[in-house]
């Protein structure tokens, strides 16, 4: 990779950070915060009905039940979109799993991998989550993930934004080769690093 192309990768990396944080925000001032607020006026509503209309409170009780479930649900989805708590406890097989089922018929995994640095796990999985944001609309993606040697192999198949991945991929350490739709990325085992 000449230095043009590094420059270029991590100036990409940095643009996608920014995005991401952006979304961030916007996911948290946008949805969960505006959820909360209304929480905040029904609760209200509801303590002036106590006294006026026990029964419109009754209702008001089933209506911040219901705000306060969905409020979690955003933060659950939030706080996974940083880094999924699967991923520390179960590893990358399970994780990558449940984001495939997340995601619906349109994503297919084979992995059968152990467990590996945290920090591997954490590369390996936002490279597939940036494939699976990026997915075309309609289109499926396959992914494989096994050990071979002392390289774990990542393929990603369909039609996703294959630069960003590819700049994860390398800025991870690993290596990634593009035929047509088809990514395959490689990432070195370090045998001196104790998998968890």
């Amino acid at each position: 990779m000449s230095d043009a192309d590094l420059r270029a990768s991590r100036a990409r990396l940095y643009a996608n950070a920014v995005s991401d944080r952006r979304g961030f925000e916007r996911a948290l001032h946008d949805g969960l915060q505006q959820e909360l607020i209304a929480v905040s006026v029904q609760l209200q509503l509801l303590a002036q009905a106590l006294d006026d209309d026990p029964s419109a409170a009754r209702d008001l009780v089933d209506e911040v039940q219901h705000a306060v479930r969905d409020a979690l649900n955003r933060a659950q989805e939030l706080s996974r979109s940083i880094y999924p708590p699967l991923l520390e406890l179960r590893g990358l097989g399970d994780a990558l799993g449940h984001a495939a089922r997340a995601a619906g018929g349109s994503v297919h995994i084979d992995a059968t991998v152990g467990r590996h640095p945290a920090e591997l796990e954490a590369a390996v999985y936002f490279c597939v989550a940036s494939a699976v944001s990026s997915l075309a609309a309609g289109s499926e993606l396959a992914i494989v993930l096994r050990e071979e040697g002392d390289v774990l192999t990542l393929v990603l198949e369909g039609q996703f934004e294959v630069l960003s991945v590819t700049d994860l991929v390398e800025a991870a350490g690993g290596e990634a080769d593009v035929d047509g739709t088809r990514l395959t990325a490689r990432f070195p085992l370090r045998q001196s690093v104790a998998a968890r």
